[in-house]
């Protein structure tokens, strides 16, 4: 019987602070499935402040050393020197293939539980969780419990993976025909609108798998789109909309806007003209609403069926928006804020 023990060192992403004693290790440990696991928290050594009524140092953390062991009955295949005296150790690749997804997995979920406990209880900035694919879950080092090397698998390298290589959510590449745009943002920039902002928060929550933020932000986005389009906030019809909204007097559904309002008012509708992206809209909004309520992510087709919602659907709606847009867009400027 072996202990095996998987060495992972994981850089850790944000500024998370500790003040803790000097004297005392930052080591913690956990049971994930059927694994022991420990994190041993190692600080930055250029930096450490202290106010004059603390006792600890505070400093950030730059790394986590996680162990991750488990009992095995199968030992690795011996090593043997080849003809030229040197170790073989291919011998041993597979039986380490088999276990470093295992153990890796482990490492990731604690490490992510140690992110998630900075994040939101200690609400630390910048931090997200790992990702499967990370580098440093991929190419442990193997010891027993006694720190001793029992062999060595394959080195595996991890090409990190570019969000929008692909075209995925409308990115785009700089290329010579939008060089003039370029050149005019930098003599010239604009601000970013509230509603741009929103979109691109939620395109980052999509890439980073975190769904029910995509849809919360894109929710918000089109409702401060839509609202702000037929409401300015500069017009007394704006005013009138923003004051009586406040006072819970009205309430104006976003769909209902893109529809009966914008027939009145322009004699367009988004609904006639664009029937498939006003039903994503319509969707985006019934999800909305189950996330905000119940955090779930699935929604009530037209039919009354549950569907549930993965990547590619909330892709498809964050597609619709500049749809939305152009659309918005080409309504007569003379007719916004008088609805």
């Amino acid at each position: 019987m072996l202990r095996l023990v998987a060495h992972f060192d994981v850089d850790l992403p944000g500024r998370c602070l500790v003040a803790w004693p000097d004297d005392q290790p930052l080591l913690f440990t956990c049971m994930i499935d059927t694994f022991n696991v420990s994190i041993n928290l190692i600080g930055h050594d250029h930096w450490r402040m202290k106010r004059k009524d603390e006792s600890n140092w505070t400093q950030a953390l730059r790394a986590a050393l996680v162990k991750v062991s488990r009992e095995e009955v199968e030992q690795p295949p011996p090593v043997h020197p080849d003809e030229r005296g040197t170790m073989d150790y291919t011998v041993q690749f597979d039986y380490f293939e088999r276990r470093k997804t295992e153990f890796g997995l482990a490492a990731r979920e604690a490490v992510n539980r140690l992110i998630r406990f900075f994040r939101y209880s200690l609400r630390t900035p910048y931090l997200e969780d790992l990702p499967a694919d990370h580098q440093c879950f991929r190419n442990p080092r193997w010891t027993d419990e006694h720190g001793r090397e029992v062999g060595k698998g394959g080195m595996e390298v991890v090409a990190e993976s570019t969000p929008g290589l692909h075209g995925e959510l409308g990115v785009e590449r700089l290329t010579p025909d939008v060089s003039e745009s370029l050149q005019r943002h930098l003599e010239e920039p604009s601000a970013p609108q509230l509603f741009q902002e929103l979109l691109s928060d939620a395109q980052t929550a999509w890439f980073a798998g975190n769904l029910r933020r995509s849809v919360l932000e894109l929710a918000v986005a089109c409702e401060i789109l839509v609202k702000r389009r037929f409401f300015s906030g500069e017009s007394p019809a704006g005013a009138a909309f923003d004051y009586l909204e406040d006072q819970g007097q009205i309430r104006v559904r976003v769909l209902d806007l893109l529809d009966h309002v914008s027939r009145e008012a322009f004699g367009k509708s988004f609904r006639s003209e664009h029937p498939d992206e006003y039903r994503d809209i319509d969707y985006l909004f019934r999800c909305r609403n189950k996330v905000a309520h119940r955090g779930e992510l699935s929604y009530r087709d037209d039919g009354g069926a549950r569907v549930r919602v993965d990547a590619p659907t909330v892709a498809r709606w964050w597609n619709s928006m500049p749809v939305l847009v152009e659309w918005l867009g080409s309504l007569p400027r003379e007719n916004s804020g008088g609805v």
